[in-house]
């Protein structure tokens, strides 16, 4: 079973980031992006430089890699003019990062409560971390080791 945050959103506060990108909401949603197909996953990992679940790994445990990894999907996956991954460097310490409200959810998208293993309409299906246990918070501490991985090189072999 495979755990995904709710979704959450993300606004630049630093006064050159958002000159550079804008005061708007962007929404950081798992749910949207695993369903991709597993070629645009793989040109999304070969642009980041890294496997894409170790960059939920680094947002979870709210690491700047990991910031700056979903905030850049994020705003990919919304179409905007975004530069590549290697360009884009806003102050990801001082994004604003928030559960999206269920009243702002998208029609159809509002969390309904999800049992263990899954839901009824979906069994043994993803389920969503509840909002205690996410670990992206600047004052939790993380009870567990997160090892990184060497970036993704391509060779010209």
């Amino acid at each position: 079973m495979i755990n995904l945050v709710k979704a959450m959103r993300f606004r630049f506060t630093d006064p050159d980031d958002v000159a550079t990108y804008g005061d708007r909401w962007w929404i950081y949603d798992e749910s949207v992006w695993t369903r991709l197909p597993a070629r645009t996953l793989m040109q999304f990992e070969r642009q980041i430089g890294t496997p894409l679940v170790d960059m939920m790994t680094g947002f979870r445990a709210d690491t700047a890699f990991g910031d700056m990894g979903a905030a850049w999907l994020a705003m990919k996956l919304a179409d905007a003019k975004v530069p590549v991954f290697g360009d884009f460097n806003p102050r990801v310490m001082t994004l604003e990062w928030e559960r999206v409200p269920d009243e702002e959810q998208e029609p159809g998208k509002e969390e309904p409560p999800m049992e263990p293993g899954g839901s009824p309409d979906w069994p043994g299906s993803v389920t969503a971390l509840p909002l205690d246990v996410l670990p992206n918070t600047t004052t939790s501490e993380t009870d567990t080791v997160s090892l990184l991985t060497m970036p993704i090189t391509e060779s010209n072999d």
